[in-house]
This record gives C-alpha cells, structure tokens and sequence, in this order.
C-alpha cells in the first residue's frame, strides 16, 4: 500500500536540481516511484554491481549520459552518499548539459567531508520524514499506535513492529556506521547511541552522555555531528529573544522518529497514561511541524523555551507561534503557565496540544486534539 505523500514539489516541472534527504525508511524511494517523473534516467546505487562500477570510474556516469539521444533532461541518483565522488560528474553535467538531477541520500556526512559543498549551492535541499498523521488519514490514524510505535511507514502498517524496529537500529550500525566506516569503535557508538536515545527530547548534558555511555566527552560531540548527519536526530535550539526572563542557553536533541528511539535505547513500547506516553506526544508534535515546514520548503526553525526559573514552553516558531504539548485529558490554569509567560515576551499564536476530547479556546489559547492541531497545520492555519 502507498500513501500518497504531502511534499510542496513539482517533481515533473523542476527548474533546479533537488536532494532529497532522509533517513532509511521514510519512503523516499517509493516517493519518486509513486509521484516522481516516469521518463527519467535512473541510477541506483543500492545495486551493488551498478555502485562498483561508479565507486571505480565515476565518469562513467557523464559518458553514458552523453551518448544517449535525446540526452535525459532528468536523472534520478538514489543513495548518492555511496559514491560521493559522483557529485564532481553531477557538477559537471548541471554545468555543461543543463541536466536537472535528483539525488536522494540517507547521509549527508560524506557528502560534506569530501569537501563537495553539495554543488555549491546549484541543488535546493527537501528533508523526508516519516508519514505525517495527515498521510494516514485523521479518520483512520491510531494516536496510540504512533506513540507506541512511530510513524516510520514499515513500523505503522506492521503486524510485528517491534521487530521491525529491534532491526532498524541494527540496520543503521551496519549500513549507515560501520559501512562507510563513520568511526573508529562500533562498540563505543552503539553505547553512545543507546546512551542518546535514552534522552531524546532532553537538554543536552554532554559530560552526563560521556559518563553513561563511556566515551570521551570529545567524542560524544563528534557522535552527536553523525547522528544529526544521518538525520538520525535533529537538534533544537533555545529560542533566545525574551526579554522579561532569562532563558537557558543549551539545546535539545530529538531522535527523528520515537519509536526507533524506544527501540535504540533498549526500552518497551510505551503505553497511555504514563510519563512516557507524553514525551511521545511531543515528538509526534515536533514531527509533524518539521515535515510540513520541510515538505514546504520553509526554512524558519523551530525552537524552545526554558527560563532559568524553570518555565517552559515545548515549540516556538518564528517568534510568533507557541506550543506546548501535555498528554493530559483535562487542562488546567496551571498547564497554561509556560504559554502565558511566553505572551508577555511578545508571542500572539498560542497553542497547547492534549489529549482533551474536544478542542476549545480559554483565554486567547487554542486548546486543541492532536488531530485537529494535524488538521490545522496542514491547511496553513498554524504556521501562517
């Protein structure tokens, strides 16, 4: 079964090459499938025989290109991070052909270490993301599956996820970590990644990370550039614009997806009412904001709020928007403590996220179900 994804891009009119980026899994493949141009020239370097021969002579690919007749106005390269050296022939095609190419990659890290500088900015960028509960279908999508086991399209539609899920994590040490040789000791970045997904959604703590996970502290930030890298986890910054109260300097990271996180840190599914049901509500927020403001090609960042004194507020966006998430069935004046503080340093779009039976207003905040917050965002009322 394919979904149908929500992505902003006119894939058969493109005037600029494209990467398409993401984690394994997301769909991007089955995106340009399903929805990508039928008539373009096509190379998969997951075929191992097509990727020896590219990883030997790369010219390859700008000599086969030139003898076809008509030569393709498309070209499709999938896992382009296998042979970063391909990108000097991209280069050269967009140049000298006016060739438009589409490169999708689960890793930007070699890409950016070969000192390729991604076409020196002749390719826009588009980040994949698991399926947006809007994807699904509000009617059909099951909130407590999503938190139970993410959103990631082979997790979701699963009979067994959990064992899907235990794979994954194995999957990316092999063929993300060990594969294109990312570090020097497997063992120290599998305890760092169990260590790291342990605290998804948290501040960071770098010596605590180090600590946990017996790494040097040194290396612990090195880790975290691959995981951000892989597109594995995304880091949050604070946002640092209030005037009225101090606020905390370090970022958060979160994994991309929560139900990998659970998997990656060794813990079971989570289930409702327990202080983990809400952290994965919070993820599923975030995520949700990210693809539409990615699938969009919005380039404004989500942030979040903490005081020194400890009030909070979970999302900022472009110091307009505020959202704060509370896996609660009844909201009280005290769950509006952190949005009303941020409306005094100038925020107008409040919103809180719970697990209320309807939405409703109370005093200028939107109280909303996580399908209607869905619902909202996708027809541009959110994030205007």
């Amino acid at each position: 079964m394919y979904l149908k994804r929500l992505v902003n891009l006119d894939i058969d009119h493109l005037d600029r090459s494209i990467f398409i980026f993401g984690p394994r899994q997301t769909g991007k493949s089955a995106f340009l499938r399903h929805q990508g141009p039928r008539d373009a020239y096509q190379v998969n370097l997951l075929d191992t025989k097509v990727r020896r021969e590219f990883e030997a002579r790369p010219w390859l690919l700008r000599e086969r290109l030139k003898v076809l007749v008509p030569v393709p106005s498309l070209v499709v390269i999938d896992e382009i991070q296998l042979v970063p050296e391909l990108l000097n022939e991209v280069h050269l095609l967009i140049e000298e052909s006016g060739i438009t190419f589409i490169l999708t990659g689960s890793s930007a890290r070699k890409l950016r270490h070969a000192g390729v500088n991604l076409l020196g900015g002749r390719a826009d960028e588009l980040y994949f993301h698991p399926l947006s509960a809007m994807e699904i279908g509000l009617e059909q999508f099951d909130l407590d599956r999503a938190c139970k086991f993410g959103l990631l399209p082979p997790a979701y539609f699963s009979k067994t996820p959990q064992r899907f899920l235990k794979a994954y994590g194995s999957q990316y040490l092999e063929q993300e970590i060990r594969l294109e040789g990312l570090v020097r000791s497997l063992p120290a970045f599998s305890r760092f990644l169990e260590t790291a997904a342990l605290r998804s959604g948290s501040q960071l703590n770098l010596e605590s990370i180090a600590q946990d996970s017996g790494v040097a502290r040194s290396t612990v930030a090195e880790y975290l550039r691959i995981l951000y890298d892989t597109f594995i986890a995304v880091e949050i910054e604070p946002w640092g614009k209030s005037s009225k109260r101090k606020p905390v300097k370090t970022s958060k990271m979160y994994f991309f997806d929560f139900g990998v996180a659970r998997y990656m840190a060794g813990l079971p599914a989570v289930e409702p009412k327990t202080k983990d049901y809400g952290e994965a509500l919070e993820h599923l927020v975030l995520h949700e904001l990210k693809t539409w403001l990615d699938f969009h090609l919005d380039d404004r960042q989500i942030t979040f709020w903490r005081t020194i004194t400890g009030i909070e507020v979970d999302f900022v966006i472009d110091s307009s928007t505020g959202i704060e998430v509370k896996a609660k069935q009844h909201i009280s004046d005290q769950d509006l403590k952190g949005l009303r503080a941020l409306s005094e340093e100038g925020v107008t779009k409040l919103y809180l996220i719970s697990l209320e039976s309807e939405s409703r207003t109370h005093q200028g905040i939107e109280i909303l179900t996580f399908k209607d917050f869905v619902a909202k965002l996708w027809k541009g009322q959110v994030l205007t």
